[in-house]
Order: C-alpha cells, then sequence, then structure tokens
C-alpha cells in the first residue's frame, strides 16, 4: 500500500483541492489509479485493492497538468513539553504541477488519455520501471540512459541521469548489494561499491558498473544538493535499478582503484579555487600508455598529485606521473609501463591565504586512468609521487618555465640540454643532476646563468640512461642560506653523441646574477694558448683571475662587464685550478671566489 494512506484523507485533500481549483474558475479531474509505494519492487504485481490512489488533474497554462495533494503533504511528528505527540503538515512542492513523464514513474491512471504523454506506458511497462522515491522529484532528476529498472548487464554498464545544469549542487553516491535477501555488499573482501563509480557532468550523473560475478544485484542512488549556508545535510535514495548478469565474466573484473570519494571528476573544492577542468570526462582512455589531465587556473594554485591501485591490480611499476604548467594550464600526465587501470587524485591549496586550516593541501578532484596499452620499451626509474614538475614554492615564488615545459625531457639525438626558467625577483639557484639508475652525482655538469629576469640551466650529460635534474632556490633576500626544492625534471638521454667535460665550479657569489660569456669550459685537450674571458659580474668593484701565485685582473667595460685574455698553454693537463674572483668593496686584498676551472 501507499505509505499505508487512509482513503478518507485522500478524498478529503482530493475536495479541498478541487474547491480551490473550481473557486479559482480553472477545469479540475479526479483522475483514478494505481501507485508504487514505499515497499514496492521493481517487476511486482500492482493489484488495485492494495495500490489504489486517486490525485488531480488542472488545466491550466494552456494545458492539463497534474497535482498529487496526498503526496504532497509532508506530515511532521514533535513531542511537546508534556511528551505529548503533536503533528503538523508541510507542503512538498514537487508533486504539484509535475511534469507528466516524471509522475508517470509512480502513477498509472486507470485511463491512458490520462498520462498526458505522446508514447503511452502499458502496466507491464509501467511496473518494469526504476523505482523512485520524491528526492528523484525534488533534485528534478529524469532517466535518460534506461528506462526500465531491471538491466540486464554484460562486462559494463551506464547508467546516466540527468538534471538541471542550474543545480550545480548536486552530489551522488550509491550502493550495490549482491542477493538483497541476504544483503551481501562484498565480493573476494572488496566492497561491490569499488566496483562502481560516480561521475557527475554538467547536466547528468553518470554511474558506472562492473559486476564481478553472475547474479541479481540491487542498486540504490542516493543524492543531495549543497546548501548557500554550508550546512551539512545527509544524502537520501533517490531512486533504485535491478541489475542482473546472467554469465560469470570470461576474464576477471578488476575492481576500480580506491580513491578517496565514490564521486570522480572535479569536486566542490576544485571550482572554489577558480579551477576549470580541461577534460570533458573523469574517465580517461591512454593513448601509448599516456593520459593527460588538463586543469585550467586563473591565479597561481599549488597542485600535486598522487596515483591509487586497483587492489587486485598485479602491477610492478606505479605510474610516473609528469606535471607541468604552461601559461594558465596545469597538465598531469601519466605514463604507465603496464596495462591497468589508475586513480589519479588531484590535491591542492591558494598558496595566498593567510588562514593556517586552508595551508594544507585538500583533495579537489579525482580521474580514473583506464590504460590498455602501455607505454612500449621503455622502463622508467621509481620516483616518489609529486616529485616531477613544479614543487609548491615554484609557484609561490613567481617562477614559470620558459622553453622546457615538460619535466620528462628524451634527448634523441644529443646529450646537451639548456633550460631556462622566468623570475619575477630577485632569486638565488642551485641544481643537482643524479644519474637515476647508480644514484652517482654527476651535478658538476651545470652550469647555471643569471640575467636579469631569467635563469639558464646548462647540463652536459656524461652518458645514455636516465638523469634526474633537480633545480632548488630561495629567494636573495632570505640570510638561512636555505634551498628549496623548487622544479624536478627526468632526462633521458639515448645517444652520448658528444663528449663532454665538466663545468666550472660555481660558488656562493656567482648565483647572484652573474654571466659567463666565454670560456664556459676549461680542460686539458683544448690546447688553446690565448683563451678570452668576458663575463657579467654585478656590484663588483674589481674582478681577477688567479693561476697558482699569479694574479691577472680583468678589465672593466661598462657596470657589469669584465673581460681579460690569458695565456694558459703552459698550465693544460697540469690540474692546475684558475679562479675567477670579485671583490665588492672595503677590503681591497678580500676576494670572493665566483668560480673555479681544473685544468
Amino acid at each position: 500500500m501507499l505509505y499505508s494512506k487512509p482513503i478518507r484523507t485522500v478524498h478529503r485533500c482530493l475536495r479541498v483541492v478541487n474547491f480551490h481549483f473550481s473557486f479559482a474558475g480553472l477545469p479540475c479531474r479526479v483522475i483514478s489509479g494505481v501507485v508504487k509505494g514505499a515497499n514496492y519492487n521493481i517487476g511486482m504485481p500492482l493489484p488495485p485493492q492494495e495500490y489504489q490512489h486517486w490525485w488531480n488533474a488542472v488545466f491550466i497554462y494552456g494545458k492539463w497538468c497534474l497535482v498529487d495533494s496526498y503526496l504532497a503533504t509532508i506530515p511532521l511528528v514533535n513531542k511537546t513539553s508534556k511528551g505529548d505527540m503533536k503533528f503538523s503538515y508541510n507542503a512538498f512542492e514537487n508533486y504539484f504541477l509535475v511534469d507528466p513523464p516524471k509522475l508517470l514513474l509512480t502513477h498509472f491512471p486507470d485511463e491512458s488519455c490520462w498520462q498526458l504523454v505522446s508514447d503511452v506506458v502499458t502496466l507491464d511497462e509501467f511496473i518494469l520501471q526504476p523505482k523512485i522515491t520524491p528526492h528523484f522529484l525534488h533534485f528534478a532528476l529524469q532517466t535518460l540512459s534506461h528506462k526500465v529498472g531491471r538491466i540486464y548487464s554484460g562486462d559494463e554498464t551506464e547508467i546516466q541521469l540527468g538534471f538541471p545544469s542550474q543545480r550545480s549542487g548536486l552530489k551522488f553516491v550509491f550502493s550495490l548489494i549482491y542477493d538483497y535477501e541476504k544483503g551481501v555488499d562484498e565480493y573476494n573482501g572488496v566492497k561491490l561499491t569499488q566496483y562502481g563509480l560516480v561521475e557527475i557532468l554538467s547536466n547528468a550523473v553518470v554511474i558506472r558498473l562492473s559486476l564481478p560475478k553472475k547474479g541479481k544485484y540491487t542498486l540504490h542512488v542516493f543524492g543531495k544538493e549543497d546548501t548557500s549556508t554550508g550546512k551539512d545535510i545527509s544524502f537520501s535514495q533517490v531512486c533504485e535499478y535491478e541489475l542482473i548478469r546472467e554469465k560469470d565474466p570470461q576474464k576477471v573484473v578488476c575492481p576500480y582503484p580506491p580513491c578517496s570519494s565514490l564521486m570522480w571528476g572535479p569536486g566542490p573544492g576544485f571550482y572554489q579555487l577558480g579551477l576549470t577542468p580541461g577534460n570533458t570526462r573523469a574517465i580517461i582512455q591512454s593513448k601509448g600508455g599516456k593520459a593527460e589531465v588538463r586543469i585550467k587556473m586563473v591565479k597561481a594554485i599549488q597542485l600535486r598529485s598522487q596515483v591509487k591501485l586497483s587492489p587486485v591490480l598485479a602491477v610492478e611499476d606505479v605510474p610516473l606521473v609528469v606535471y607541468k604548467i604552461v601559461d594558465n594550464m596545469a597538465c598531469f600526465t601519466v605514463v604507465a609501463t603496464e596495462k591497468g587501470r589508475y586513480g589519479l587524485e588531484i590535491y591542492a591549496r591558494d598558496p595566498d591565504t593567510v588562514d593556517s586550516d586552508d595551508m594544507r593541501f585538500r583533495q579537489v578532484a579525482q580521474y580514473l586512468i583506464e590504460c590498455n596499452d602501455a607505454t612500449p620499451n621503455i622502463i622508467l626509474p621509481k620516483l616518489p609521487p609529486g616529485y616531477l614538475g613544479p614543487q609548491p614554492k615554484f609557484t609561490e615564488f613567481g617562477l614559470r618555465t620558459l622553453n622546457e615545459h615538460d619535466p620528462l625531457i628524451e634527448l634523441k639525438d644529443g646529450n646537451h640540454l639548456e633550460i631556462q626558467l622566468g623570475t619575477t625577483r630577485g632569486m638565488k639557484f642551485n641544481a643537482g643532476l643524479i644519474q637515476a639508475d647508480t644514484s652517482q652525482d654527476v651535478s658538476d655538469f651545470i652550469f647555471i646563468q643569471t640575467q636579469p629576469s631569467m635563469v639558464t640551466f646548462l647540463v652536459n650529460i656524461p652518458s645514455t640512461g636516465f638523469y634526474k635534474l633537480q633545480i632548488h632556490g630561495n629567494v636573495s633576500e632570505d640570510q638561512s642560506h636555505t634551498s628549496l626544492g623548487l622544479f624536478n625534471y627526468l632526462i633521458h638521454c639515448k645517444a652520448a653523441t658528444d663528449t663532454v667535460y665538466p663545468y666550472p665550479r660555481q660558488l656562493g657569489h656567482w648565483k647572484e646574477g652573474c654571466y659567463m660569456l666565454e670560456p664556459l669550459i676549461l680542460h686539458a685537450d683544448m690546447k688553446q694558448p690565448e683563451v678570452k674571458f668576458r663575463t657579467h659580474v654585478p656590484k663588483a668593484k674589481q674582478v681577477v683571475l688567479f693561476v697558482e701565485h699569479n694574479v691577472h685582473p680583468l678589465e672593466s667595460l661598462g657596470p657589469v662587464q669584465w673581460e681579460s685574455t690569458i695565456n694558459l698553454s703552459k698550465y693544460y693537463g697540469t690540474d692546475t685550478k684558475l679562479i675567477l674572483a670579485a671583490n665588492y668593496g672595503g677590503d681591497e686584498e678580500r676576494f670572493a671566489t665566483l668560480l673555479e676551472y681544473k685544468l
């Protein structure tokens, strides 16, 4: 029966509605039929003696509209101060002037003309429709993909429910039960909800399910809507489907990765930070073993990521995540060496916030990466999550990549690299170069050149293989001598075509705006007698070269440029050190070492 309704109460509601509509001069009719009650299950017969019901049709706005005054009345029960029960009623407006196709999900009139739809529904079709609740109407939902509530499922089923695009605060979750009488919600120790996901689009919710074995399943969908007050509201059931898998799957069904939420795609916090998704769906198919998640930013937001694996996925290598920022677009590229389903969680925080609670990274989105074609012929080194790409301080210090935006660099026909970063304030930089397989430090193959608004890192790769280039630094005014992680690259050198040599050792003052025009490298095989030195050293009073006990002053050619030529023929191959140093005023005999060449 429908909520155990007293027939007299229904008739009283009908009379009141008829009176008011007639008093307003609006034609009104009483419609009889059957209605699915709270205890109704999909496919159950609807004998009139148990499910008989009445509602109204009123002619307004030039058409017949439907009203169920009984279901539109919500009884509220409250206790008085004396402990007595007090009854009151609230109006549930979603049963007032209901869209006919939506009311036809629960109400079946005896006369088919009062269905008020072009395609008349039979009673057999009516009893097989999805089971809906009043909240289905409250959220203005509609069935898009499956008009029938009993679904015969194959390897994958995708159920779509539509809603008005202006209701952007809707959230949905679901429960999945196997053998409803026994209430089984697990399979091999994994919750059945992990065999499905929820994706919320601009005007629809998509529920994707992969049933792990044959049998009958019950799907309950729950929804809630964010309020302007921020008050937390619990989820309410909106509809129910029955799913039947007639045969066991031919291969093991892999559950979805155990990410933090059942809802995939951008979450509410994503839009609160002014972020815009660059992908139309939360499910991304790989191409050549790679999948890209793009996020548009209106301001600098610090982002991080984490990969989640399916609990039954036999994967040895966690996919590599490459993070880059180009202009106002952040890109996370997942590089997988093995096939499978991977979850990519995105975390964010606003560097401009002053609230200590908001300084933490919070999850704002999660995406499903379906990799059906792993990256061929490549074994990537194991790196910590969030290692590659810009680190939190990179955006906070106003830095940007000028040429090598992608932190995964592949050198196919050479072993020399030049990386440029744009700066907006005074910075001091350091860099390290590590051979990934052996952890050998080869940082002497990096040379840092600083110019106004730009820093350049010259990198020579000594042999083939993977190298980690780690860029560190801090703002010039920071006197703590702390060097913070800024950006990490992974360089894959496929061919060491050129013989390369270490750069001169660079000391503290060199990294404060100095630039070497020539020579960048000195080594024993050069055999060049006369070597010209040209360099920029800001704020220097005097610049000299020290070779053994000899001092060779450089001539000043302007505010920062210094130049000189020196004969080095007798020093090649002697392991002699040549030192470029500068005096910055005060004690004229005190020089700070800038560069140290080894001959």
